[in-house]
């Protein structure tokens, strides 16, 4: 019962402080700056995007976390590192939020569980569909309408699948595969494997 009432109390202040960010559209630089936020069984949901990723592709990791894309990638892939805080020296550090994005052309950009933290997650994957020929996108789609429970998550926006499907239609990334890598009582979670038919273009376009 303590443990359920802690977990209850954890949420409502996660909730609160999602609200505050949604107000300001601004990241939380102190949740992902601590290595405790992150779960060892996201890690599946990596290796399950990898498997797409060609050997000998350049790929730029979006919210890397503890980089484990990199250890599922095939040994002949270049890879580069971004999140809001440096993991490690070699990480391109941004705040998606308030407009940076990783300058470069790639052959993938990798975006797992990043877009619900995302204010604006049209933008971003303008932006990423200019710059990457494929994208590998994870989206935690809202099934329950209970906005409270996606707060207590931290995450600041509400879309469902069809919803996703449209901003990366907009973006001019044409899903190739649409996996189901998750069900649960609020929410399925999808990862999508697309064309871009935008890159090289200006965001703009």
């Amino acid at each position: 019962m303590f443990g359920r009432r802690g977990k209850a109390a954890s949420a409502r202040k996660r909730a609160r402080r999602t609200r505050d960010l949604i107000a300001e559209g601004a990241s939380d630089l102190e949740r992902w700056g601590d290595a405790a936020s992150f779960h060892a069984d996201w890690d599946e949901r990596a290796r399950r995007a990898a498997a797409f990723v060609p050997d000998g592709s350049k790929v730029l990791d979006l919210g890397c976390g503890v980089m484990a894309l990199q250890r599922f990638l095939a040994p002949g892939c270049t890879y580069w590192p971004a999140d809001l805080v440096p993991r490690t020296p070699n990480t391109v550090v941004v705040d998606l939020n308030a407009g940076e994005f990783p300058p470069g052309d790639f052959d993938w950009i990798v975006a797992l569980g990043v877009l619900e933290y995302i204010h604006d997650p049209a933008g971003l994957l303008r932006r990423a569909a200019v710059q990457a020929q494929h994208l590998a996108v994870s989206y935690c789609c809202d099934t329950s309408g209970d906005a409270g429970y996606r707060r207590g998550q931290g995450w600041v926006n509400d879309h469902p699948a069809e919803s996703i499907r449209g901003l990366l239609e907009a973006s001019g990334a044409r899903a190739l595969r649409e996996i189901v890598f998750e069900r649960a009582h609020h929410h399925t979670q999808l990862l999508w494997l697309c064309r871009s038919e935008r890159y090289g273009r200006s965001a703009s376009s």
